[in-house]
């Protein structure tokens, strides 16, 4: 069914008016399938440099109070956050009162002499991430200060040696977010309003935190079985540097314009954030300084991605045709990824092809059921109504379907995942980076 809650989209600017009107049918396509209907939605824009070539609305911002999403609804971007920490790092390091090559230690004498800000920037640094345990819904509902959240990993075993493997760490982020408030004697928040928010006229960004009251935020929802709910109560205090920002898309597009004009920061440093950067073995780890680089149908994409409690965000960069895209919802339950990648693969006039899949008996399905070890979470997949799903430890399950013999694919997540032909491990791909898994439990199927 249409969905009644699209607002009108809005066309300012795009190439040539031929171009104009298919481009507003195809970007629409993808959009009006959507069925939002008093339900959490989305809010979309797509930029050509200044100009707006889509602009969207859909679904509702409270579901209570019956109140729609419009272009001013802001949401909580999560760690979308972290390319901001990272440019506030950056200008630091232009005023030369701090290196790359900083030694983390000087400022938390827990931390390896190794580990330097370079590490924490590209996610390289061996520490634990906090939220790695097994924390209960009490624990996040609990505030912290900046000394309190990067101390909580103080007595944890680090998971590897510096520069030698890759692990996404919120943690790593809140000690740069940390460093901050030492180097300059501000809080986090007073810097970002003063050395961002303000130069750029981001006049709807915000830091949020467990004592604010920002006006026309989203309402965060999850769903379960077809019923969406409230999302738990998460001290925003956790998120800090590593999550905390709450925004819009047409501010994300202004912080987008202003980092990419090369007016904001130095060529040299924002060339070496927005380049992948590369482990003491040479294996490409395809993320910069808080963003991650990859490709979307052939052209180079600089983006990042978010997730909290109730939200969902996507927000990316085409350097060659310098289209902004970002998607933005209230529900974890609604993908922006994968919107947000067909709307850019729009913009640039290469619109992606879904896969088919081919069909498998049971049985062959059967053989992919157990549990595979991806470093940064176990991977559970079952048979579930003749349909092979996964799930990343305690996520939602998604199915996914078959591309051949041994490779599926999801149609909710832009994900493909190979089995090797004993099922003994597996390589999840997501947009350029691979990641290899080995099944932790080997059994005798009972299905055969």
């Amino acid at each position: 069914m249409k969905n009644k809650k699209v607002i009108l989209s809005v066309i300012i600017a795009f190439i040539g008016k031929a171009s104009f009107s298919q481009s507003l049918a195809d970007f629409d396509s993808i959009v009006n399938v959507l069925n939002l209907e008093n339900s959490p939605g989305y809010s979309i824009l797509v930029s050509k440099g200044d100009s707006i070539i889509y602009q969207n609305s859909l679904g509702l911002a409270d579901i209570e109070t019956k109140s729609e999403i419009t272009q001013r609804t802001k949401f909580r971007i999560a760690s979308n956050t972290k390319q901001f920490t990272a440019i506030c790092i950056l200008q630091l390091v232009e005023k030369r009162k701090l290196e790359l090559s900083t030694q983390v230690n000087q400022f938390l004498p827990f931390v390896s002499k190794k580990i330097t800000i370079e590490h924490l920037l590209t996610h390289t640094s061996g520490l634990p991430s906090y939220d790695d345990k097994d924390l209960t819904d009490a624990f996040y509902q609990k505030d912290f200060n900046s000394y309190e959240l990067v101390h909580l990993i103080e007595n944890d075993e680090i998971l590897s040696k510096p520069d030698k493997e890759y692990y996404y760490n919120n943690t790593g982020y809140h000690i740069l977010g940390y460093i901050i408030e030492q180097i300059t004697g501000l809080t986090y928040q007073t810097y970002l309003q003063e050395n961002i928010f303000n130069p750029l006229g981001l006049t709807e960004t915000h830091y949020e935190s467990s004592k604010s009251n920002i006006s026309t935020l989203a309402k965060g929802y999850e769903q379960e079985d077809s019923i969406f709910h409230s999302s738990i109560y998460y001290s925003m205090d956790q998120p800090y540097s590593a999550g905390s920002i709450v925004s819009t898309p047409s501010d994300l597009v202004k912080w987008n314009t202003a980092i990419f004009s090369h007016r904001f920061i130095s060529d040299s440093l924002l060339k070496l954030a927005h380049q992948p950067y590369h482990l003491k073995d040479g294996r490409n780890t395809h993320y910069g300084y808080g963003w991650a680089i990859g490709e979307l149908q052939g052209s180079t994409k600089i983006s990042h991605s978010g997730y909290l409690e109730g939200f969902n965000s996507t927000l990316f960069y085409l350097p060659n045709s310098e289209i902004s895209v970002v998607v933005i919802s209230n529900c974890t339950c609604l993908n922006t990824d994968k919107l947000a990648n067909r709307l850019g693969a729009v913009a640039i006039q290469k619109p992606i092809v879904e896969k088919k899949n081919i069909q498998l008996a049971l049985i062959e399905l059967y053989k992919f059921e157990g549990e595979y070890d991806i470093k940064e979470a176990i991977m559970t997949f079952k048979v579930v109504e003749n349909t092979l799903t996964f799930k990343m430890d305690d996520s939602e399950e998604y199915k996914i379907y078959p591309e051949n013999k041994y490779t599926f694919f999801s149609n909710d997540l832009d994900c493909t995942i190979e089995f090797s032909p004993n099922q003994d491990s597996l390589t999840l791909r997501v947009d350029l980076r691979e990641t290899v898994g080995v099944k932790l439990i080997t059994r005798k199927n009972k299905h055969n």
